[in-house]
């Protein structure tokens, strides 16, 4: 060993200053990553998830409606632009509109609602955005929000899908 090596400040050396880096390096990164989430806004996440919860229990009784009143429905798409909704009613009630509400299930972002305009006996028909593949809510509903009926979809659509009032619903 010379005599320069054993006098050489700490300074000097390559490995304090590793190991001073190890732990900048961690502070550099938690302090972006804090930055980076407070940024970034998370449509899944509901703010007041216990109103949300609460809610299901008052909603029901739009279904027990839909149920009372013999509701079903029938929901294909035509062109990929085009909803069209068959309601089955032994009344044959007509609503001249139905408000329509797709959901996709995890991107909130895509989500749709739109008026369906009557065209028949029990026929309605919207327009709205092409579907995205995936899994998709369906939310029906009269204008006066007196009852819906509700369902779960998955796209591409091969076949109509048919809507009842939930089970639920039925046995009151």
């Amino acid at each position: 060993m010379t005599d320069d090596d054993t006098n050489r400040p700490w300074y000097r050396e390559p490995w304090p200053w590793v190991l001073i880096a190890i732990p900048g390096i961690t502070i550099l990164w938690s302090i972006f990553l804090i930055l980076f989430s407070m940024e970034q806004h998370v449509s899944m996440v509901e703010d007041d998830y216990y109103d949300e919860g609460m809610g299901i229990n008052r909603e029901l009784s739009r279904d027990i409606e839909a149920a009372n009143l013999g509701l079903s429905g029938r929901v294909s798409f035509t062109d990929g632009e085009r909803l069209d909704i068959l309601l089955e009613s032994p009344e044959r009630r007509n609503w001249e509109r139905l408000e329509v509400e797709l959901t996709h299930a995890t991107l909130g972002d895509r989500d749709q609602t739109t008026i369906a305009q009557r065209v028949g006996e029990g026929r309605y028909r919207a327009r709205i955005q092409p579907l995205s593949d995936g899994r998709w809510y369906i939310d029906i509903r009269n204008t006066g929000n007196d009852w819906r009926l509700r369902g779960a979809l998955k796209t591409p659509l091969e076949e109509p899908l048919t809507l009842q009032p939930i089970r639920e619903a039925r046995q009151q």
